[in-house]
């Protein structure tokens, strides 16, 4: 189908190459990604935050002492800095106020009550690429290395622990 939009091309022996495209042309591709990406939101099956809360409970459950453990949970805490990113309205638009982009907390609030009730030693998210940085919850250290894509380094925390105590923590990139 590629090929026969002229998208891509094929040589024998060598595969298949992208064409060069024109501006007309990578605007419908990105039409096309929007609208893909609305329908995927809209129905796909994350867990819910009960159900999250839940699995949470069980795996803390299993562990005899909260406090020693790494809790690594992809989304990080609802409000707590590591989650802020734009703001979208239902059509998955970014929205605005006073010319800048909104920002909100778009964690989860089952890993924040987690976090607050087991207090593990630390706590590692991602998901909010835009919200880098180190947050205390009580006595656990969250964090979220972000990321930068624009600039293609890849972001990481490094955290010293040492007789069940956070030693030192701070960020890298590379």
């Amino acid at each position: 189908m590629l090929v026969s939009e002229h998208l891509l091309t094929y040589d024998t022996h060598r595969g298949y190459f992208v064409n060069d495209v024109d501006l007309t042309q990578m605007a419908d591709v990105y039409l096309v990604r929007t609208l893909l990406e609305a329908e995927v939101f809209k129905t796909i099956r994350w867990p819910s935050e009960e159900e999250l809360a839940t699995r949470f409970e069980q795996l803390f459950a299993e562990v005899p002492d909260p406090h020693r453990i790494v809790f690594n949970a992809h989304v990080p805490p609802f409000d707590s800095g590591l989650d802020e990113a734009p703001v979208l309205d239902a059509n998955l638009t970014v929205t605005q106020q006073a010319g800048q982009v909104k920002l909100g907390p778009v964690g989860s609030r089952a890993v924040r009550a987690a976090i607050e009730s087991h207090q593990p030693i630390a706590s590692l998210h991602g998901h909010v690429h835009e919200s880098a940085g180190f947050r205390r919850i009580g006595s656990t250290m969250a964090v979220n290395p972000g990321s930068d894509y624009g600039t293609g380094s890849l972001n990481g925390a490094l955290m010293t622990l040492s007789s069940g105590k956070l030693k030192s923590h701070q960020m890298v990139r590379g």
